[in-house]
């Protein structure tokens, strides 16, 4: 109640102001929509209710990362959670659709002291595979990686790490998905926890439900088409690759 006091004036004026842009006499449901998925992560991703409700935020104290984290019922999540997740020395990769979000994120890790590495679109490839190196090297003391969904596809490889929690989900859930296997790579040699964060009740609770409907159609339509890789067959190479005398012999 604390926080819907404080914030709901703001979130409704700046969700006018940023989605209801009139084009030819017609609302953007797509941008009202993204407006709506602001709201379940975080307000200090709109302007007004950031610096109206954190004041200074140059002024670094231990009540505005108290601040931050009762904002956001995600974040209060995720900090309970982060906190045990480093006591038992687990390692953490994070995922966000949103840039502004990984920033917040990336001051609360470092209001909250925990080492981290973070990747998005903007990353440029040295420094991505720089920021997977140290992350990857042997006694490192990252505990999280804050990467965008979509950029922390193709060529990721952060096996070291063993807990991957999606902050929001992607529109597309095939993004997730291949988000998740970032951690499932050759290497890995510890159970891989995954967590989804959704807020009950909201716009998001749609976007599961359509999303897992996608799977399962999805799934349907490979089990019907009966698709499976050489390493479900142990016969495979051996049906479709001549025996090395018969090659000698057409030689």
């Amino acid at each position: 109640m604390f926080f819907f006091g404080v914030f709901k004036d703001g979130l409704y004026s700046a969700i006018e102001i940023e989605a209801f842009t009139v084009v030819n006499m017609k609302v953007s449901l797509l941008n009202i929509v993204v407006e709506l998925k602001k709201c379940c992560n975080h307000p200090f991703l709109f302007e007004s209710a950031d610096y109206g409700y954190g004041g200074d935020r140059a002024f670094i104290d231990s009540s505005k990362l108290e601040r931050m984290i009762l904002s956001s019922g995600k974040l209060v999540i995720l900090d309970k959670l982060l906190v045990r997740l480093q006591e038992t020395n687990h390692r953490v990769l994070i995922f966000s659709q949103m840039v502004r979000m990984l920033d917040i994120l990336a001051e609360y890790m470092s209001l909250r002291g925990f080492q981290f590495q973070r990747l998005d679109g903007s990353t440029k490839a040295e420094l991505r595979h720089q920021a997977m190196e140290h992350f990857n090297a042997p006694g490192s003391d990252d505990f999280c990686f804050l990467l965008s969904t979509r950029a922390g596809g193709l060529g990721i490889n952060l096996a070291t790490a063993d807990t991957v929690i999606i902050f929001d989900s992607d529109w597309n859930p095939l993004n997730d998905l291949q988000a998740m296997s970032r951690a499932h790579r050759i290497g890995q040699q510890d159970v891989v926890n995954i967590c989804r964060f959704v807020t009950s009740k909201s716009v998001e609770e749609d976007f599961l439900e359509r999303a897992k409907k996608k799977m399962n159609e999805l799934s349907a339509i490979f089990k019907v088409a009966n698709f499976y890789s050489a390493e479900d067959d142990g016969s495979f190479w051996s049906r479709w690759i001549k025996p090395e005398a018969a090659i000698d012999a057409e030689v």
